[in-house]
C-alpha cells in the first residue's frame, strides 16, 4: 500500500510539472490547447477528460463594430442576448459630449452586434440633476465629482447587468456611479440608453469620504436591490434600494485570524487613543466579483493573492455565508498547489464567478487562465482553459459567462471572446451530478458507469456509485467502490456491512459465542470429574 501511495505521488508530481510547463509555454503545433486534469481524493493531480472544448473566437470586427479596446465584462440574459462592457472605446460627439467606453449588445448566436450604447440620455432624471447641482453649488461635492456623476458619456464602464425586464445596469467606474436605464432607438435609429436611476456615493456617515466610489461590478436581486462592488471597500458590496437609497454593506469577508492579528488585538489594550488611530487596522479582503442565482443567493469571489479564506462565498439574502454553515467555506478553489516558474510563484487567483442554469459554479482563474467547474457542494467536476495564444487559451482572462451548454470567456488583452462548447463527457457528468444532487443515487448509476467507462480516473464516480450501493443496502459492493476513494464512505459501508452480517447470522454467531463460553466450562467439569474418579480408584 505504501509503495502504491509513493508511486501515485511521484506520478502526480510529474503531472503537475507538465501542467505547469504547459501553463506558460505554448507549443507552436500542438494539437490540443491544454491538457485535461482533475484532483483525486488526496488532492493529487490526475489526468482527466475535460467538460468543454473551444469552438471559436469572436472579435469586435466579427460583430461589425470594430475592434474591442479594453473589454472588462460580459453578461448573458435569460433570452441569450449578450452585453459586453468595452471600457476604453473613445467617442467624441458633435455636441461636445465625450465617452470613454461603450456597452455592446450581441445576438444569441454571437454573429453580430444588435446595439451599441456609448452615451447616456439624462432627460428623465431632471429632478436628480437639479439636486446634484444644488449639492455642487453648496460645496457639498466638488467640480470633479459633479462633472463625473452627471456626465452624458461613460468613463471606463467595468461591469454590466441586465434584469429579466430588460433594465440595463452599468457600473460606470471612473464616473463614480452605477446607472440603471432602459434601451430604445431614436427617430434616426440610433441606440439610446435612457437613465432611470443613478446610484452614487452614499452620505459620509455611511461611507468613508477618503475612498472614491468607483464601482466595478453590479448585480440586482428580485426585489430590485442593487449591489455595487467597489474598489478598496472591505465591508462588502454597497447595497442600494431600487430608487437609490443606501441600504447596507452586504457580504463582507471574514478577517483572517493569524498570530499577527491576535497579537495586534492584545497590544491594543495598552495603546493610547492616538496610537490606536495610527496603528494598522486588520481588515478583511475585498471581493473582486460576484453573481446572483435564481434563488437570490449572491456568490462572491476574492482575487487577492493573500486570501485563503472566503475565496468563494454563497451569501443568503440575510448576509450569511451558506458554505460556512456547510463546513466548506475554507475549501481550496482553483489549483491546489502553487507553481514556481522563472523565479515567480503562481497560485490561483479567482477573478470571476458564474452560476449556470443548472446551478453549477464556474470560476475563472486569472493567474492560470483556467475555468474550474464545481457543483453546489463545491465538488470539482472538471477543468478547462489555460494561458497561451492558441484557441481555447487566454492572455488576460477577465470575465466568464455561461448560457445553455456553452461558456464564454472574455480576454481583455486579446480583446475577444472565446466560445466553448460542452463535450459529450461533460454533458454526461452534468446529467449525472444533477440526478445525484437531487438524491436520485440509483437513477444516476448508469450515467456514472458511463463516466468511468470513458475516464476511469474520475474518482467521484466511484464515490457516487458507492453511495448508490450504500442506499440500496449492498454494502459489500459499496466498499469496493469507496476503497481508495472515500475513507468516510468506506467506514460507513463497513459499519453497515458488519451490522447486517451480525443480524443475518445472529443464531450462528450466538451459537459460536455460547460454544466459546460453554465448551471451556464443560471441559473443565469433565476434567474435574475425571480427577475425582481417579482419586476414588486410587483410594480403593
Amino acid at each position: 500500500m505504501q509503495r502504491i501511495r509513493i508511486t501515485k505521488r511521484i506520478l502526480s508530481t510529474a503531472l503537475a510539472t507538465l501542467i505547469a510547463g504547459s501553463m506558460f509555454a505554448v507549443p507552436a503545433l500542438a494539437e490540443e490547447a491544454y491538457d485535461g486534469y482533475l484532483y483525486d481524493w488526496w488532492n493529487e493531480a490526475i489526468p482527466s477528460q475535460t467538460g468543454y472544448v473551444p469552438e471559436r473566437q469572436v472579435t469586435g470586427n466579427d460583430l461589425g463594430i470594430g475592434d474591442f479596446k479594453v473589454p472588462l465584462d460580459i453578461f448573458a440574459t435569460d433570452e441569450g442576448d449578450f452585453y459586453v462592457a468595452d471600457s476604453e472605446f473613445e467617442t467624441n460627439f458633435d455636441d461636445g459630449t465625450y465617452s470613454k467606453g461603450r456597452i455592446v449588445k450581441i445576438d444569441n448566436d454571437m454573429e453580430k452586434a444588435t446595439a451599441v450604447f456609448d452615451r447616456v440620455d439624462l432627460s428623465e432624471v431632471g429632478d436628480w440633476l437639479s439636486a446634484q447641482k444644488e449639492r455642487f453649488d453648496s460645496g457639498e461635492i466638488d467640480e470633479i465629482e459633479y462633472n463625473a456623476i452627471t456626465a452624458q458619456g461613460f468613463n471606463i464602464p467595468a461591469g454590466v447587468y441586465v434584469t429579466p425586464d430588460d433594465m440595463l445596469y452599468v457600473a460606470d467606474s471612473k464616473n463614480r456611479r452605477v446607472i440603471a436605464g432602459y434601451q430604445r432607438k431614436d427617430s434616426q435609429g440610433n441606440d439610446i440608453f435612457v437613465a432611470k436611476y443613478i446610484y452614487i456615493r452614499p452620505d459620509e456617515k455611511d461611507y468613508d469620504e477618503n475612498v472614491a466610489f468607483e464601482p466595478t461590478k453590479v448585480v440586482v436581486d428580485r426585489a430590485k436591490n442593487v449591489y455595487a462592488n467597489v474598489k478598496s471597500i472591505t465591508k462588502g458590496a454597497v447595497e442600494f434600494s431600487e430608487t437609490g437609497e443606501f441600504n447596507r454593506y452586504f457580504g463582507a469577508n471574514r478577517v483572517k485570524r493569524t498570530a499577527e492579528v491576535l497579537a495586534s488585538k492584545v497590544w491594543q489594550f495598552f495603546m493610547t487613543e492616538e496610537q490606536l488611530q495610527k496603528s494598522k487596522k486588520n481588515v478583511s479582503a475585498e471581493f473582486s466579483n460576484f453573481d446572483i442565482d435564481d434563488d437570490n443567493f449572491i456568490y462572491t469571489v476574492t482575487e487577492v493573492k493573500s486570501a485563503d479564506i472566503d475565496v468563494l462565498k454563497k451569501v443568503s439574502p440575510k448576509g450569511t455565508n451558506v458554505f460556512e454553515s456547510m463546513g466548506i467555506s475554507d475549501t481550496t478553489f482553483g489549483d491546489f498547489y502553487s507553481v514556481r516558474y522563472r523565479d515567480v510563484t503562481y497560485s490561483s487567483q479567482i477573478i470571476d464567478v458564474d452560476i449556470s442554469e443548472n446551478g453549477l459554479i464556474n470560476l475563472l482563474d486569472a493567474q492560470t487562465g483556467r475555468v474550474f467547474v464545481y457543483d453546489q457542494d463545491c465538488l470539482l467536476l472538471y477543468i478547462y482553459g489555460g494561458l497561451g495564444n492558441q484557441k481555447g487559451t487566454f492572455t488576460t482572462p477577465k470575465a466568464l459567462e455561461t448560457y445553455g451548454d456553452k461558456s464564454y470567456v472574455l480576454d481583455m488583452e486579446k480583446a475577444n471572446i472565446t466560445i466553448f462548447k460542452q463535450t459529450e463527457f461533460g454533458a454526461i457528468v452534468n446529467d449525472a451530478i444533477e440526478l445525484y444532487s437531487d438524491g436520485k443515487y440509483t437513477e444516476s448509476m448508469e450515467l456514472w458507469d458511463e463516466v468511468l467507462r470513458r475516464d476511469n480516473n474520475y474518482w467521484f464516480a466511484y464515490v457516487a456509485i458507492g453511495n448508490a450501493y450504500l442506499f440500496l443496502g449492498e454494502y459489500d459492493k459499496a466498499m469496493d467502490y469507496f476503497y481508495m476513494n472515500s475513507r468516510g464512505g468506506y467506514n460507513q459501508a463497513f459499519r453497515n456491512f458488519r451490522m447486517e452480517y451480525v443480524r443475518n447470522n445472529f443464531s450462528v454467531i450466538l451459537g459460536i459465542i455460547l460454544a466459546v463460553i460453554i465448551i471451556p466450562i464443560v471441559i473443565k467439569k469433565v476434567i474435574k470429574i475425571s480427577k475425582k474418579l481417579k482419586q476414588k480408584k486410587g483410594a480403593a
